[in-house]
This record gives C-alpha cells, structure tokens and sequence, in this order.
C-alpha cells in the first residue's frame, strides 16, 4: 500500500508551495505485527514537513530583505551558499543567498545616516 502525503501552503504574498512525500507499507510489515506507521516513518514525515516549511520561510525572508525600502528596488544577488539550519526535528540544509548593498544606497548613508527603516530600528534600540 502506498500512502501520500500532501502539504499545501499559501504565504503572504499569495504564492501557493505544495509537497509530496510517499511512504509505502506492504502486507508483510502488517503480518509481522507492524500496524501504522513506524517511528522512522514518523521522523520521515517530520523531516519532509519541516524541510518545506523552513525552505518556504527562508525564500520568504530573502524576497522581504532583498527589498530596499530607501531607493525602492531589489538589490542584487552576489552568490549562492548553502547553510545548514538545526530545528528541533533535526537539520535542514537551505540555499544561502549573499546580497549586495546598493552603492546609491550606501552613498545615502554615508552622507547623511541612516536612512532606511532597518537603521531606525536600531538607532531605537541603541538610545
């Protein structure tokens, strides 16, 4: 018998993910005793399921930081990495984007301060 199993998600900005993990049991495992799904299965499950989620939230994250809220474009992508992050049903391994810093940008700041939303935040902070 094979099982699947669906994981459908809507993020903030309407974009649908979807997926797919099969999981199979045969009929000897049910005549051994075997009746659901094992802890292996579970932790299969739960690596997939966690796999997804985090990947979602990471290119989430990079799309929202990307945006430069003073000139109001997307900045630019200066290479790719991988990283590995640890969460409680164990690592997950996710592509690690480096971003360049807008040269108008970073001439904004340095004549004048901090200008972005980010920087208030931390200028908030500091006092």
């Amino acid at each position: 018998m094979q099982w699947k199993i669906v994981l459908e998600g809507t993020d903030e900005f309407g974009s649908a993910h979807r997926s797919e993990l099969t999981i199979d049991k045969d009929l000897a495992c049910l005549s051994a005793g075997e009746i659901g799904f094992s802890v292996e299965d579970g932790k299969a499950i739960m690596a997939h399921l966690q796999q997804a989620v985090v990947e979602q939230q990471c290119e989430a994250y990079v799309l929202t930081s990307r945006f430069c809220m003073d000139c109001e474009n997307f900045r630019r992508i200066k290479d790719y990495g991988k990283r590995k992050i640890r969460t409680v049903f164990g690592c997950v391994q996710v592509r690690n984007l480096r971003i360049m810093n807008r040269q108008r940008c970073l001439l904004i700041f340095v004549a004048h301060g901090p200008s972005c939303a980010m920087s208030a935040r931390i200028r908030r902070r500091r006092n």
